[in-house]
C-alpha cells in the first residue's frame, strides 16, 4: 500500500511540475508531430433541406387535448436539435458556488473564479460554478496487448505505423504484463492532482507512447483544460491526443455528474491522423465549407473519433459530407456540453485549445472497432407512411391527420401511465431508415424527438424534416425501454476498450440512479477500460448511415484484432 501510495504521488508531483512550464508542445521522447497536417483541403458542407432556417409554429400538446388534462400552449421553433435545446439549460448552471458534502466528510465550495493551480482547498477554479467531491477510480484488470499493425506500402507512413515501441513497464497486478488500453478517473477537485493520478495510472497500465489518448473534464476543470492536455502529453507521449469540457464524464465503473472530474483513456490503435476542423461561412447562397480535413490520408479510413461545439460546427453537413466522401465508415463522438452558449466549450487537441468547430482522430487499420448506438426507445402502434409534409411539419399520416393517428395508436397500444409518459416529452417518432425492408423493428429507424402538435391542423411537428413517403413509426422514450435498448444492442458483442458518449438527458434524470450506462456496458463486456462523457448530441452510425442522435448511447468499442485477452 504504501509503494502504491508513493506511485500515485509520483504523478501528482511531476503533474504539479507540468501544469505551467515554458510553452513546448513537443514531446522529448518522439519526433511525431501531434499538429493537424499541414496539407488540408477545404470541402463544402450544407445541412439539409429545411434545415437552415426554424419556422415558427404555435402549438399544442399531443395527447392534453385529448385527456382530461388542461390545455398547454408552447411555441415551438422548428427544427429544434434535441442537443442545442439540452445544452442552453443545463442543469449544473448556477451563478455562485454550491456546497455539497465530500466523501472525505468536508465540505467543500466551487467558487467562479478560483485558481485551480492552487493548493489550498476549497478554491478550485470554475468557470461556471458547480459542485466536487472527493472519491477514487477503481480500474479494470489488463490485458495482453495486440500486434503493432504493420505492412508494405510505398505511401507516407501515417502516424502511428511501423514505428519501434519500448515494452512498457509490468503493472504491480496479478498476471499481466501489459495492455492495449487503458483508462482512469479522478474526482480531486485540484486539476494538478486529478490529471496526475489518471495520467499515472494509465502509464502504469499501458506504458509510454500510446498511439491515442482522449482526456474528458468536466466544467470546474474546464478552464485548465489546456493544463490537462500539456500534462497527459509529457506523461504519456501520445502520438495524437485531443479531449473536452462536458458537464458529466464516466470512467471504469462510475459515472460522475455534476461535479469535478477528470476522465482519460489510451490505446494502441494503429495508424491514425489527428483533425482539427473548422467551418467557413459560406455566401447566401453558398453551403459552408469545412477546414482542415487531411489533403492526403495515407491509409484506408477505418472510423472517425469526433468531438465538436454544437454551436459553431455544422456537423450533419460535416456527416452528410462524409457519407458521399467516405462511406461505411462510422463517425463516432459527441458535442461538447460544458456551455450554455457560443464560445463557452472547451476542445483541445494536442495542447491547443479552442472554443469552436471540431477536433478528433481519423483511425487507420489496427484496432478492430465496432459500434454500438442505443435511442432508449421503443415503438408502438403500426408503422405509417408519411402523406402530407411540409419540412419538419407532418399533416397527415396513411391519409388521415397525423394527430389523430397518433392519439389512436397510444390509446390502443399503451396503458395509462405510458400515455402519460407521452405527456412528459416521452413522445418520438422514429423514421425508417432503409425503405427496401419488408419488415421493420429496433434498430431500422432514426429517433426524432416530437416537439408539439396542433390540434386545429391535426398536425405534430418533430426535429428533423420528414419527406412525403417517409415511413414512420410512433416510439415510446422510458427509463426501462432504454434499459433494455441498450442491454439489447451491447449483448454478444466483446472488447477491449470503450469510448462511451451518452446523451446528458439520460443519467439520472432518465434513470433515477446513476452509473446505468457503464453499469450495464460492463455487464456484458467485463471490467474493460472505459471513459467517456456525457454530450449535447451524440454522434453514430444507424442503418449504415451516421446521424446525430439526442438521449441517446453511443459506443465505440475498441477490440483485439488477434482477440488475445488474459484472464
Amino acid at each position: 500500500m504504501g509503494a502504491q501510495s508513493r506511485s500515485d504521488n509520483k504523478y501528482v508531483e511531476l503533474a504539479l511540475a507540468t501544469i505551467r512550464p515554458e510553452p513546448s508542445v513537443t514531446s522529448a521522447s518522439t519526433k511525431a508531430t501531434r499538429a493537424p497536417p499541414e496539407t488540408t483541403r477545404d470541402v463544402q458542407v450544407s445541412e439539409p433541406p429545411g434545415r437552415t432556417g426554424a419556422r415558427k409554429l404555435t402549438f399544442s400538446s399531443a395527447l392534453a387535448d385529448h385527456t382530461l388534462r388542461p390545455r398547454a400552449h408552447v411555441t415551438v421553433a422548428a427544427p429544434i436539435a434535441e442537443s442545442q435545446q439540452a445544452a442552453r439549460n443545463p442543469p449544473w448552471m448556477t451563478p455562485i458556488g454550491l456546497v455539497k458534502r465530500s466523501s472525505a466528510g468536508i465540505f467543500h465550495t466551487v467558487v467562479p473564479g478560483s485558481d485551480l493551480s492552487t493548493h489550498t482547498m476549497p478554491r478550485v477554479r470554475s468557470q461556471f460554478g458547480g459542485t466536487c467531491t472527493l472519491g477514487s477510480a477503481m480500474w479494470p484488470p489488463p490485458y495482453r496487448p495486440f500486434p503493432t499493425p504493420s505492412g508494405g506500402s510505398n505511401r507516407p507512413e501515417p502516424i502511428g505505423a511501423d514505428r519501434s515501441r519500448t515494452e512498457p513497464a509490468p503493472m504491480a497486478a496479478v498476471g499481466s504484463t501489459s495492455v492495449p488500453f487503458a483508462s482512469a478517473m479522478s474526482e480531486h477537485p485540484i486539476t494538478a492532482h486529478a490529471v496526475g493520478e489518471v495520467a499515472g495510472e494509465v502509464l502504469e497500465r499501458i506504458g509510454e507512447r500510446p498511439d491515442l489518448a482522449v482526456a474528458f473534464v468536466t466544467p470546474p476543470h474546464a478552464g485548465a483544460l489546456e493544463d490537462v492536455m500539456r500534462t497527459v502529453e509529457e506523461v504519456l507521449h501520445p502520438l495524437v491526443s485531443f479531449g473536452c469540457a462536458a458537464e458529466s464524464v464516466l470512467g471504469p465503473h462510475r459515472e460522475v455528474e455534476q461535479t469535478a472530474a477528470v476522465a482519460l483513456f489510451a490505446g494502441i490503435t494503429g495508424p491514425l491522423l489527428p483533425l482539427a476542423l473548422d467551418a467557413q461561412p459560406g455566401g447566401p447562397d453558398e453551403p459552408a465549407r469545412l477546414r482542415g480535413w487531411p489533403e492526403d490520408v495515407p491509409f484506408d479510413p477505418q472510423a472517425v473519433l469526433l468531438v465538436a461545439d454544437p454551436y459553431s460546427f455544422p456537423t450533419e453537413g460535416f456527416l452528410a459530407w462524409a457519407q458521399s466522401e467516405l462511406p461505411d465508415v462510422p463517425v463516432v463522438g459527441g458535442m461538447a456540453s460544458a456551455a450554455r452558449g457560443p464560445g463557452g466549450n472547451r476542445l483541445a487537441l494536442g495542447t491547443r485549445t479552442r472554443t469552436a468547430g471540431a477536433v478528433g482522430a481519423l483511425l487507420g487499420p489496427g484496432a478492430g472497432l465496432e459500434t454500438v448506438v442505443s435511442q432508449g426507445c421503443r415503438p408502438f402502434g403500426h408503422p405509417l407512411v408519411v402523406t402530407k409534409a411540409e419540412d419538419n411539419v407532418i399533416f397527415e399520416l396513411a391519409g388521415r391527420p397525423a394527430l389523430e393517428r397518433l392519439v389512436a395508436q397510444a390509446h390502443e397500444s399503451l396503458s395509462e401511465s405510458e400515455v402519460a409518459l407521452l405527456e412528459m416529452g416521452g413522445l418520438h417518432l422514429g423514421r425508417v431508415i432503409d425503405e427496401h425492408r419488408v419488415s421493420f423493428g429496433p434498430g431500422d429507424f432514426l429517433v426524432r424527438n416530437v416537439v408539439g402538435a396542433d390540434r386545429s391542423l391535426g398536425a405534430i411537428a418533430v426535429t428533423d424534416v420528414v419527406p412525403v413517403g417517409t415511413t414512420v413509426q410512433f416510439h415510446l422514450r422510458d427509463a426501462a425501454s432504454a434499459d433494455e435498448d441498450l442491454h439489447r444492442l451491447v449483448d454478444g458483442h466483446r472488447a477491449d476498450g470503450a469510448l462511451v458518449f451518452t446523451c446528458n438527458g439520460r443519467g439520472t434524470r432518465l434513470f433515477g440512479e446513476p452509473h446505468h450506462d457503464v453499469r450495464v456496458l460492463s455487464e456484458h463486456l467485463g471490467n474493460v477500460p472505459m471513459a467517456g462523457c456525457f454530450a449535447a448530441g451524440e454522434l453514430g452510425p444507424v442503418g449504415g448511415r451516421n446521424f446525430v442522435h439526442g438521449f441517446t448511447a453511443s459506443v465505440a468499442l475498441f477490440c483485439d484484432p488477434a482477440g488475445a485477452r488474459l484472464s
